[in-house]
């Protein structure tokens, strides 16, 4: 019932003000167009490649940060994946290594909890850009990272009772495939993902501008006298819209620590029908946020 009046009354907004809807919905494609695709299409496709076909050996460097975050199967994709292209990649990457029986349920809850995070190309690029300040952004790029690490580690413990299960990895399955029907077939699903992906940031930039109609954080702030509240209000939902309305360091890594509903939710969509816990995942986002703020307001 509620969701059927929410549905209602989002059609009527639809109906009143539908020059800023579509207005809105222009730009959302704008952005994916010219900055999303760009960006995360080529990292999709050669993802899926690795996936499908490469078998990651342990190393040195995986076998400590096994010890650190508490996962014994390979995570070194998702780990890579999390720290350059971002999410919703890296879930998409984590609930495809799940469904193959490459890593267990705990493993990939905890790999989501810092392995969900915003891109290089977004931060240095995008964010640098707005703020003409590329020293600042790659400074927000590290608390960011850093605070990530940090909710990765206190995930460690996450079911640390039980007991942890080294899974094999059918190598011979990989390698029976033809490279050709790999990359094909690696097309044709990035083209569907990033579709989606397109569909999820057209859908909340609409979303976006009716809070901005509404004035319902314009008001909220100077109630509590703290001009942050519309940024914090508006990158709750989806951050690109949001660092238009702030220049504060600590307010922007927050932001882009919780990552917003929107890349949240596109997350969620690549890890339906696994079993992960998005109660916890959402929580995990929250947590990242939390120390990203404590440490930029230390630094900032």
């Amino acid at each position: 019932m509620i969701i059927t009046l929410i549905l209602i009354f989002f059609n009527s907004l639809l109906l009143l003000f539908s020059a800023e809807a579509i207005n809105a919905a222009r730009e959302g494609l704008e952005t994916w167009l010219i900055n999303v695709v760009p960006a995360l299409f080529p990292f999709m496709v050669a993802t899926n490649i690795i996936l499908k076909t490469i078998v990651i050996k342990p190393s040195k460097i995986g076998i400590a940060l096994s010890k650190i975050f508490n996962i014994y199967n390979p995570f070194f994709l998702p780990f890579i994946v999390g720290f350059t292209a971002g999410a919703p990649l890296s879930s998409k990457v984590i609930a495809e290594l799940l469904r193959k029986n490459e890593i267990t349920q705990n493993e990939a809850q905890r790999l989501l909890s810092f392995c969900s995070n915003i891109g290089i190309v977004f931060i240095l690029g995008t964010v640098g850009s707005i703020l003409n300040d590329i020293a600042l952004a790659k400074n927000i790029l590290i608390i960011h990272y850093l605070s990530a690490l940090v909710t990765g580690f206190l995930f460690r413990f996450y079911k640390y009772r039980e007991q942890n299960i080294k899974l094999k990895i059918n190598i011979d399955e990989k390698k029976q495939q033809a490279f050709s029907t790999v990359f094909k077939d690696s097309i044709i699903v990035s083209v569907k993902n990033i579709l989606m992906i397109g569909g999820y940031i057209i859908f909340f930039s609409v979303i976006i501008q009716f809070l901005i109609i509404s004035r319902v954080p314009h008001y909220i702030s100077q109630i509590s006298e703290y001009e942050q509240i519309k940024a914090l209000a508006y990158g709750f939902i989806e951050i690109t819209t949001a660092l238009n309305y702030t220049n504060s360091a600590i307010v922007i890594t927050t932001i882009l620590s919780f990552t917003g509903i929107s890349i949240i939710s596109q997350s969620i969509a690549f890890l339906e029908k696994t079993g992960i816990n998005f109660k916890v995942f959402i929580l995990s986002k929250i947590l990242h946020a939390t120390i990203a703020f404590i440490l930029s307001t230390i630094v900032f």
